[in-house]
């Protein structure tokens, strides 16, 4: 210590800075370090020497005490998951985001098309869409994100925009069964003639 409170350790007020092992004051434990330790950061390394105390959420951090500024979480804590992209640490994977590494609860951006994903960052590992957006139907088969129902689906739940797959003999249909077809594919000999009275599609009539 330079100055003091008491005359332990952990009393100090100030450093002695022409001492490079005890140069920078960390006011929480009012000790003397060779650097600042794990939850502090320097406001600015070139000039401070008083560490200061990372946002609770953070692990270790650098450039302020907000919850965007960490570099690390804590993995063990209430905010494993980081956003290297954000900086931040949360519970969880946030909205748009999804968990690229289980070991070090990283979260990666998903595909700018999906609301929200997982498994990876493409335009097919989307669980679900943004109603508000352009691409808000979400086709549950391949886990992407269209501007409507594409042909050979059917719209599920118009609420929530969800779309599935018809069964392979339907051009269109309401359902994903064999007899929910609404229109046959003439182009396929094999079911291009449509059944009223069973709603199927068969090779003749």
């Amino acid at each position: 210590c330079l100055t003091c409170s008491n005359g332990g350790r952990t009393d100090c007020l100030s450093c002695n800075t022409a001492v490079s092992n005890y140069k920078y004051y960390w006011a929480d434990s009012k000790t003397c370090t060779s650097s600042c330790p794990e939850g502090s950061y320097l406001e600015n390394p070139l000039t401070d020497i008083i560490c200061k105390t990372c946002h609770a959420s953070c692990l270790s951090c650098s450039g302020g005490a907000e919850n965007n500024r960490c570099d690390t979480c804590k993995i063990k804590g209430d905010f494993p998951y980081f956003t290297p992209e954000l900086r931040t640490c949360t519970p969880n994977c946030i909205q748009g985001y999804y968990e690229s590494d289980s070991t070090k609860k990283l979260c990666s951006p998903c595909h700018s098309s999906c609301y929200t994903c997982s498994g990876g960052h493409l335009s097919t590992n989307c669980d679900s869409c943004d109603l508000s957006s352009q691409l808000s139907f979400y086709y549950v088969n391949l886990r992407t994100c269209l501007t409507s129902c594409p042909i050979k689906t059917y719209l599920q739940d118009a609420s929530k925009k969800i779309c599935f797959k018809c069964h392979e003999e339907c051009l269109s249909c309401d359902g994903v069964n064999r007899n929910n077809c609404l229109k046959c594919d003439v182009e396929n000999p094999k079911y291009a003639f449509y059944s009223e009275s069973t709603r199927i599609c068969i090779d003749k009539c």
